[in-house]
């Protein structure tokens, strides 16, 4: 089965960031194995997040890991969530990129600026 590795805030108790994670999972787990890139820091403290289930039916990887692009179980690279910097996940991005994974960058936000005036 073909694998999606999904970059974002997850594993940190931010309930939209981990709302896109579920969505994702409950659509795309039919057809590929989950793998979440997670911060190196949450990842070496799995006590932070065992208690929300999603976890416990996915791979998780530290999001500086970039030789599992080699892997040709390896379909895909997503970024996602809200409001990420161009910078974020941009490491693994290129190693992807560097190995014809398929790309994907998919970040949601609404600036203040577009809420100013508007009722």
């Amino acid at each position: 089965m073909k694998k999606i590795i999904i970059n974002g805030f997850f594993a940190k108790g931010n309930c939209g960031d981990e709302a896109i994670l579920h969505t994702w999972y409950e659509r795309l787990s039919p057809e590929y194995r989950i793998i979440a890139s997670i911060d190196s820091d949450i990842f070496m403290k799995p006590e932070t997040f065992n208690k929300n289930k999603i976890y416990n039916s996915i791979e998780l990887i530290q999001n500086r890991r970039v030789d599992i692009f080699c892997r040709d179980d390896i379909d895909a690279y997503i970024i996602g969530g809200g409001g990420l910097g161009l910078g974020f996940g941009i490491e693994q991005w290129i190693h992807a990129a560097a190995r014809n994974k398929k790309l994907f960058y998919l970040g949601t936000i609404v600036h203040d600026e577009f809420l100013i005036g508007r009722d």
